[in-house]
């Protein structure tokens, strides 16, 4: 029998055709992938709307109920002892600030621990460790420390874009009460960190990654306190807390270090209104020096902090 040879042009063509069809393929499935990421991150700016417009609504539910309760239903006396004066009723202020934020915590507890599409890295808790301890309290003391002279020192060019924000600090530190303290250092720093670092940096990382998604979620923070002062350190604040949850791999860390912020914040605004200390040079350069090392001391052990999985015995 003769041997048939192949046409080599043929066996070229079917090649062709095969890488052809190949590479056709590796486009369209590259296609698809990009609309369902771009769908994905849609689906997720939108949950992330939701959420904040359900935080809104939960302050509204909180201001109507401690009207009823404080004031009995009476919304003429609320916009007279509240929202018409300048120093109005501080207390009630401060309940409804309180009940607003135990209503978002349960919503946040809620979001944070519902199983979503954004749970695919492995979840470690956070290990009760005194380094890892240590280096969030260093942190929010020190970065407290540099944010407030820092304001203090900014607020001397600007004086008139302080000055709601330091009729905020003077209500705190004037009525002192333990409402007030109650909601600055325990329920505003827990209901914050678990809403905005628990739920919504998990949704902005997952679509965006982890600088772009800690920039987003700092940026919604900021602008959801009100003020373009407390927005721009909340911004400031945002970022670190974001970069801690990112390292501790658990929202309880930046918890840690954002109620030690606070502390920090309330006890130095005490001690300029009690004691003048701003009028001290010698005392503030010794208080910034302090706030400078615990910062870089914390940033430094949290960048080379690593916990280790807790191994089930």
């Amino acid at each position: 029998m003769k041997n048939i040879k192949e046409n080599p042009d043929k066996k070229t063509n079917e090649s062709l055709d095969k890488n052809a069809n190949k590479s056709i393929n590796q486009n369209a499935n590259k296609n698809m992938e990009k609309a369902m990421w771009k769908k994905i991150q849609m689906r997720n700016m939108w949950d992330i709307l939701w959420i904040l417009f359900v935080m809104v609504l939960l302050q509204m539910v909180a201001y109507i109920v401690c009207s009823i309760v404080y004031y009995n239903g009476d919304f003429s006396v609320v916009y007279e002892r509240v929202v018409a004066t300048k120093n109005g009723d501080n207390t009630f202020i401060y309940f409804v600030s309180i009940v607003s934020a135990f209503l978002t915590l349960v919503y946040g507890v809620h979001k944070y621990h519902k199983k979503t599409e954004f749970d695919t890295e492995e979840e470690i808790s956070f290990r009760f460790n005194f380094k890892g301890i240590f280096y969030l309290i260093f942190v929010g003391v020190g970065s407290s420390i540099i944010l407030s002279f820092l304001l203090t020192f900014i607020s001397g060019f600007a004086p008139e874009f302080f000055e709601k924000y330091n009729e905020k600090i003077d209500v705190m530190v004037v009525t002192g009460s333990i409402i007030n303290l109650l909601y600055v250092i325990i329920l505003g720093p827990v209901s914050e960190e678990v809403i905005f670092r628990g739920v919504i940096f998990k949704r902005t990382r997952f679509s965006f990654g982890l600088v772009a998604g800690n920039i987003i979620q700092a940026v919604i923070f900021g602008i959801f306190h009100g003020n373009i002062i407390q927005g721009i350190y909340t911004f400031i604040l945002g970022l670190l807390m974001g970069y801690v949850v990112y390292k501790y791999k658990d929202v309880l860390s930046s918890i840690i270090a954002h109620i030690f912020f606070n502390v920090t914040s309330v006890l130095l605004s005490v001690l300029d209104k009690h004691n003048g200390i701003t009028n001290y040079k010698e005392i503030i350069s010794l208080i910034i020096i302090a706030g400078v090392i615990l910062f870089l001391t914390g940033i430094y052990g949290i960048v080379k902090f690593k916990d280790e999985p807790k191994i089930n015995n």
